[in-house]
């Protein structure tokens, strides 16, 4: 198994067991989970670890109706490449199957038979700092609200300091919403006085106006704010499909196709103010494995 693979398995299975999954031994996770990100993501670890696989799709199938939002999801999934996507129809067709949601699918997956056979092993958990997405929409819906409160509560990291002042710009990246969802969601919030409003010429900046109750009412909190995990995922399944091709072609077909994985990545990261590394031929996968590996962290 890859360097890469086992990142992957270790954030995956960290932030499943949290959730609920049925695990022993595994990390617990620091960071905020991204329900629609690891749902969206999922297709992948039928070849990295199919008892996982089958894990998350048992939970999926018992609990993501009540937390999912098909939004999200839906931009989310926009993020993957074509075969990744065409994973995802079929899993979604399964939960929709057997888990009463409406996940985006397409009339080939649906028609697909399903052996699927919940397992019950699944419970659910919230309690962990990492789900604080998970309370945030229980408290205040399935929402671009509770999304933009979640992480505005973890920008405030100093309850004591003035509210960190924030555009619909920097939170897109961050959000599995349209701009123009979370645009509706940040002037709400301030018309129902949860949010302060600056105008700085042409761009309107939003930031809470008491953050010490909203942290507090949301608590456990992770020690970092919202992580890309969309963005970082989305990364890896292109970078596995280059390690699967690696012993098939040349050492120069390889170089190749990585800078044409990374090339279709790269203005995301530049977005996020992270840009991915530029590669010699030399360098190969491990250059990007190296610059990941604190990026999978979970």
């Amino acid at each position: 198994m890859s360097r890469l693979s086992e990142l992957l398995l270790d954030l995956a299975w960290s932030q499943w067991s949290a959730l609920g999954v049925s695990a022993s031994g595994v990390r617990i996770p620091q960071r905020c989970i991204d329900l629609e990100a690891a749902i969206v993501f999922a297709p992948a670890l039928e070849e990295l670890d199919p008892r996982l696989h089958s894990e998350v799709l048992d939970w999926c199938v018992t609990f993501a109706s009540e937390f999912t939002s098909v939004a999200s999801l839906k931009q989310r999934l926009q993020l993957f490449g074509e075969d990744h996507r065409k994973g995802f129809a079929k899993f979604a067709a399964k939960v929709n199957r057997h888990g009463h949601t409406k996940w985006p699918t397409d009339s080939a997956a649906t028609r697909v038979p399903s052996d699927f056979k919940p397992s019950g092993k699944s419970r659910l958990k919230v309690d962990r700092s990492a789900s604080i997405q998970l309370r945030a929409r229980k408290i205040f819906g399935i929402s671009a609200r509770a999304d933009v409160l979640t992480g505005l509560a973890l920008d405030a990291s100093d309850p004591e300091r003035p509210p960190l002042w924030t555009n619909v710009n920097r939170l897109v990246p961050f959000l599995g919403y349209t701009r123009r969802n979370l645009s509706d969601a940040l002037r709400d919030l301030a018309l129902g006085q949860a949010l302060g409003m600056m105008e700085f010429g042409r761009v309107v900046r939003y930031g809470l106006i008491q953050p010490a109750p909203l942290r507090q009412l949301l608590e456990p909190l992770p020690s970092e704010p919202l992580q890309p995990w969309a963005q970082r995922l989305a990364l890896t399944v292109a970078l596995l499909d280059v390690e699967r091709g690696a012993a098939k072609t040349s050492r120069v077909s390889n170089a190749v196709a990585l800078r044409k994985a990374l090339d279709v990545h790269r203005d995301r990261f530049l977005e996020l103010r992270d840009p991915i590394p530029e590669l010699r031929p030399e360098h190969g996968m491990d250059l990007v494995v190296d610059w990941l590996e604190p990026r999978l962290q979970p």
